[in-house]
């Protein structure tokens, strides 16, 4: 729990009031985070149905389709590209209405976190699409294996059918699979490598899966380069360019056609790889002008129609049967549109394939720019905020340096990417030139005529070129691709042998770059190097072309080394991983740097804080203990420096109030409720309860008639500093000193009189006092009241003075007085004891009521035996009970009673002097009195 807390004390320190900003950035991003490591969580996956709803967005145009197919219930599938990821879409296929949706991948197995991407997509007349999962290896470029999976028409995954063993350890970049064609219930494909073909035919009502007979490559190298499947049979394209049409296990036997090209590497009888059977009818294209659909029939080649260019090229051929009728249409799927062809008749529809987001898609893309939204508001929050200098310290400075960081960075990226490309193009360069070598006076003629020596030849070169790779990869920094192509023309090129095929590709590209191609000079170099981060296919490449001098000189044979895109595509990601690291190792080091200076910079500063804040609350010794000359050296000293003026200042002022409170006791200010002894004010006043002791040196005027003024000082002041330190031990503070008298203040009555008692045994019972006053003997009187008092200050504005004023004040000094009379040591009156909190303590003698000498009110006194020698008080505490009773007559008017009494103890020798004046009192009294109150007349 601690641990929480204090994080969560450093979250509100950092963010503050922006925690809210935080909180919603943290939810936000962890919301479109989470599909990145659970796909099932994507709403872009695993069929999403398309809401047909326009939002906020516009369409996106997506890429040109991978694979097409119809079926007879008017629906289509396809899969292109979208946002950089796989899009599959089922359509109504007459209205072009998107039924359903599903983005990048389709989900296998939760649990297990398995999904893959879909491609070669047909869609059968029960509304299953079976299609092609693709494995690879780690860096994603290497096909594995492959296999047949079933999926629904809203994409979700029903099982798989079948896997597609190429044997152990194969690894090939191009899918060994042709595209599957579905036809009376049956799904059918087939795999082409460098060993043969087979024939697959998958039943879509049982998942049976039946394989034909390898169709083995000939004994003099003639092999099969493409097989494609139509309605109930296969068209098979050989490496001597004949085309057979056979049924499922049926030999190649009778050749339909024979493509082939001239000299300057046009078809003079097209190439094709893409086919559909129509009514009957096997419709194919020009792979050489993807703008044209041809008829074959008779083994001739016929033009049936040309495609708008607005529409773009071809993408794939199928056959559609409209729900009741018995004619078949040819659908043609293009770049950026549809068409159908009936009995002569092109339907082109009116649309453009398009991709409109789903809800879950507007509601991913409002909470990307929310989160902007939300991170900005952080980062505005943060610089405008009021806090440390290493909060301002990193909001002002780090940014800077990401941003020169990010700059640096991406030079240095440029930079080593320029050396790896320029090291690249030298061993590519070096290679192509050493590799060439071994196609010296070679002939090409029966790679350029499809022939029976065709294959022989194209396989004599491939296997020149495992040795050239066998050769290249131990000894560079790279794998390489090796092509022999042909220069048709200054725009045209044709790849005549390949070691990224197993078969011949006899394809025709169109290249601008090779106008700069010159003769037989030095190799050169070309590069379609994309950005990084757009490289998401892994097209990027750099080629160098030399020259190769054939058996016939003809001068237009060139060998191209190209890097392999993935290996290329890792380089530059360790590049770029390398570069990240360091940026990421620059900024954190500086930030740490920024934050060590900045915590060096708030430790003094908090030091010197933290001292102003302890002087401020009174601890003046505080002081900053850092020794540096610099800037903060410099208020260290200063904060120093004062404190130290500060504690001298309050030293003096301590001392000058120390020696106010010599004249007028703190006490007072505290009674009056004062912070200050100067918040002291005249007419300050307050009315408390408060208890009185009165303290007289008996003989003192005396005494001091015959000592000198200096010698009078003396002996009053080693009295009174014996008495102060009694009264102030016991809770009170000394009022005033009156010449020969004290008069000290109590809240307490308890106090009081134990500070009496205490005072008389120190100065009146200990010798050693008067032994220090060098006299024979001392004595004291003590009188104690308590009563209500008015504390205040008296005076005119040039002197003050501390007083109490009250009845109580007089009534204590004149009890003080009666201890002359009485022969008694202390005095009490019964309004103190009555205060106390346990009286029966305390050995007390009742003295009776008496009415002192100005004062109206009577009151009943007690002398204290407590503070008298043990025998004064066995002999005072002999007649206590009978001398009571004697007064108690006395109040009651019972004189002769009391008379009595008295002179029973005096017969008795138990008398002392009160009860000798009372019996004197009595005597003196007239028959007007009413003899129950002891009248003092004189002060």
């Amino acid at each position: 729990m601690k641990v929480l807390k204090k994080i969560k004390d450093i979250f509100f320190k950092i963010f503050g009031k922006a925690w809210w900003f935080v909180v919603a950035a943290v939810v936000i991003f962890a919301i479109i985070c989470i599909p990145s490591f659970n796909p099932a969580l994507n709403p872009y996956t695993s069929g999403i149905r398309n809401d047909t709803s326009d939002g906020f967005l516009k369409e996106f145009y997506l890429d040109a389709p991978d694979s097409f197919s119809v079926n007879n219930n008017g629906k289509a599938v396809f899969n292109s590209l979208a946002f950089g990821n796989n899009y599959e879409a089922t359509v109504a296929f007459d209205e072009w209405d998107t039924l359903f949706s599903n983005i990048d991948q389709v989900n296998v197995d939760f649990e297990k976190n398995d999904y893959f991407s879909p491609s070669n997509l047909v869609l059968t007349d029960d509304d299953v699409i079976y299609a092609v999962r693709t494995y690879y290896d780690d860096a994603n470029s290497i096909i594995t294996s492959e296999s047949i999976v079933r999926l629904s028409d809203d994409f979700n995954y029903l099982g798989e059918v079948c896997e597609i063993d190429y044997g152990e350890g194969t690894r090939f970049r191009q899918t060994m699979l042709s595209k599957l064609n579905y036809y009376n219930n049956t799904v059918t494909f087939a795999v082409v490598n460098e060993d043969g073909a087979w024939l697959y035919s998958i039943d879509t009502k049982t998942q049976a899966l039946t394989v034909s007979d390898c169709y083995q490559n000939d004994e003099d190298g003639t092999f099969t380069s493409y097989v494609i499947p139509i309605d109930g049979s296969f068209i098979f394209l050989r490496s001597d360019g004949n085309v057979y049409r056979v049924g499922f296990n049926e030999p190649l036997e009778e050749s339909i056609y024979h493509f082939d090209i001239n000299a300057e590497g046009e078809y003079d009888h097209p190439f094709f790889n893409m086919a559909t059977l129509v009514n009957g009818k096997l419709y194919i294209t020009d792979n050489e002008n993807l703008y044209y659909i041809y008829l074959l029939e008779d083994g001739e080649i016929t033009p049936v129609f040309e495609l708008d260019e607005d529409l773009g090229y071809t993408v794939a051929l199928d056959s559609y049967r409209m729900n009741g009728s018995d004619t078949e249409s040819l659908v043609v799927c293009l770049q950026n549109g549809i068409l159908t062809y009936t009995d002569g008749e092109i339907d082109v529809k009116d649309t453009v394939i398009t991709f409109e987001p789903t809800f879950l898609m507007h509601l991913f893309l409002a909470l990307e720019n929310i989160l902007l939204f939300v991170l900005i508001a952080i980062v505005i929050n943060l610089i405008v905020r009021k806090k440390t200098l290493l909060y301002k310290h990193l909001i002002i400075i780090l940014p800077v340096i990401i941003v020169l960081t990010v700059l640096v960075s991406n030079y240095a990226y440029g930079y080593l990417e320029d050396q790896m490309r320029a090291r690249t193009n030298r061993e590519l360069s070096m290679v192509c030139d050493l590799a060439k070598n071994e196609f010296e006076d070679y002939d090409f003629n029966d790679l350029m005529t499809a022939n029976e020596n065709t294959g022989k030849s194209y396989k004599d070169i491939r296997d020149k070129f495992n040795q050239l790779s066998s050769g290249t990869g131990g000894n560079w920094s790279s794998e390489y691709v090796f092509t022999i192509v042909y220069r048709a023309s200054d725009d045209y090129i044709l790849e005549v042998a390949s070691d990224d095929y197993y078969y011949m590709p006899l394809q025709v590209f169109s290249y601008d770059m090779f106008t700069d191609l010159q003769g037989a000079g030095e190799a050169y170099v070309s590069d379609t190097i994309m950005s990084f981060f757009e490289d998401n296919t892994l097209s990027s490449r750099i080629s160098v072309f030399s020259q190769i001098k054939d058996k016939n000189n003809t001068g237009r044979y060139y060998l191209m080394v190209s890097t392999d895109s993935a290996t290329l595509y890792t380089q530059r990601e360790n590049i770029l991983a390398s570069v990240v690291a360091c940026a990421v190792l620059i900024i954190a080091a500086l930030t740490i740097l920024i934050v060590l200076t900045s915590l060096n910079t708030m430790r003094v500063i908090k030091k010197a804080s933290t001292a102003v804040k302890q002087i401020s609350s009174g601890n003046l010794s505080a002081r900053v203990n850092y020794r540096s000359k610099d800037e903060l050296g410099q208020i260290c000293s200063e904060v120093n420096e004062m404190g130290q003026n500060l504690e001298r200042l309050f030293d003096e002022k301590d001392e000058t109030e120390k020696f106010y409170y010599k004249f007028v006791p703190e006490k007072f200010r505290e009674l009056l409720g004062k912070e200050n002894f100067t918040d002291l004010a005249l007419g300050d006043a307050k009315s408390c309860e408060l208890t009185v002791l009165f303290c007289d040196i008996r003989g003192f005027s005396i005494n001091s008639e015959m000592m000198t003024a200096k010698e009078n000082f003396a002996f009053a002041n080693v009295i009174y500093g014996k008495m102060g330190p009694i009264v102030r031990n016991n809770n009170g503070f000394v009022d005033k000193y009156i010449g020969d008298a004290v008069m000290g203040l109590f809240e307490n009555a308890d106090d009081a009189v134990r500070c009496g008692i205490e005072m008389y045994k120190t100065i009146v019972l200990d010798p050693k006092t008067a032994e220090e006053l060098n006299v024979s003997d001392i004595n004291i009187g003590i009188g104690i009241h308590t009563g209500m008092a008015m504390v205040g200050i008296v005076g005119e504005s040039e002197r003050l003075s501390g007083t109490v004023i009250s009845d109580t004040v007089n009534m204590s000094s004149r009890l003080e007085s009666l201890t002359k009379q009485y022969k008694t040591a202390m005095l009490v009156s019964k309004s103190t004891i009555d205060r106390m909190s346990d009286p029966d303590s305390l050995d007390l003698r009742y003295l009776g009521i008496v009415q002192v000498a100005g004062v109206n009110e009577v009151e009943a006194i007690y002398e204290v035996l407590d503070c008298l020698p043990d025998n004064t008080k066995t002999a005072r505490s002999a007649n206590n009970r009978e001398l009571r009773e004697a007064i108690r007559l006395f109040a009651l008017g019972r004189r002769k009673e009391a008379e009595s009494a008295l002179q029973l103890l005096a017969d008795s020798g138990r008398s002392d002097y009160v009860t000798d004046m009372y019996l004197n009192y009595i005597h003196n009294m007239s028959d007007d009195d009413k003899g129950n109150v002891f009248r003092f007349v004189k002060k």
